[in-house]
């Protein structure tokens, strides 16, 4: 039980800061060609490959249920029960469309009364900050209509480096793809990045299964093996 090395989490000063980006890109080729290596001979990556902290320089949040309260309007089973689109179909639709034509004032309405209650955790800015006081490049990948794009940038514009969004991608968290392109587009080795989010699909093992670090946001209950019970455990 218990987290692997926590005293190794993000605890280091400046100095072991720039010794760790300018870490030799050659130790991380080893890296990335042996779990591609194990991953042909068939053996699940994430029963072998224990999050490896050294190299973290890009760290990268989920947003609802991890650094801001969850929506409590379940919009997909109301559209089901008026609509007759898939699960699938549904996401594809709410995401890709012009809302204000695709939803009824009433059901905007009461997205926006949502939209109003969510808050942001309460440990989740001074974590932000910490973090971006030593020096680690934050970001939010996020999968999300747009109207609920607004409280993620009003709360933590300050802290984060990009925001990285469902409605504006081709992809979504959950997706192998997905992972390769938020790879590409912050321009580092997946063991650079540590992924940090409360599903354990789209945030966990989407993410071991692309070889980037990950934990599994697990709020009140006993910490396992590469999961955290707090945001807090990270500082």
């Amino acid at each position: 039980g218990g987290n692997p090395c926590p005293e190794t989490r993000l605890q280091e000063s400046s100095e072991d800061f720039t010794r760790r980006k300018e870490k030799n890109w050659a130790t991380s080729a080893v890296r990335a060609f042996l779990v591609r290596f194990i991953w042909i001979l068939g053996i699940h990556m994430t029963d072998l490959l224990e999050n490896d902290y050294s190299g973290v320089s890009h760290v990268v949040f989920d947003a609802y249920g991890t650094l801001l309260t969850p929506s409590k309007l379940n919009l997909i089973s109301i559209l089901k029960q008026a609509k007759n689109y898939s699960k699938e179909q549904l996401i594809s639709l709410l995401e890709k469309s012009d809302l204000q034509q695709f939803l009824s004032k009433e059901l905007q309405e009461k997205i926006n009364l949502d939209i109003q209650k969510i808050s942001p955790y309460p440990e989740a800015v001074s974590v932000l900050e910490k973090l971006k006081w030593k020096g680690y490049h934050l970001s939010i990948d996020s999968n999300l209509i747009k109207p609920y794009a607004e409280p993620i940038k009003k709360h933590f514009i300050s802290y984060i480096d990009e925001f990285i969004f469902s409605f504006e991608k081709d992809y979504r968290k959950g997706q192998s793809e997905h992972y390769q392109e938020l790879i590409s587009y912050l321009k580092i080795p997946p063991e650079s990045i540590l992924f940090i989010g409360n599903s354990y699909v789209n945030d966990y093992l989407g993410p071991k299964q692309s070889w980037i670090n990950a934990l599994h946001l697990q709020r009140d209950k006993f910490p396992k093996w590469e999961s955290l019970s707090t945001l807090t455990e990270l500082l």
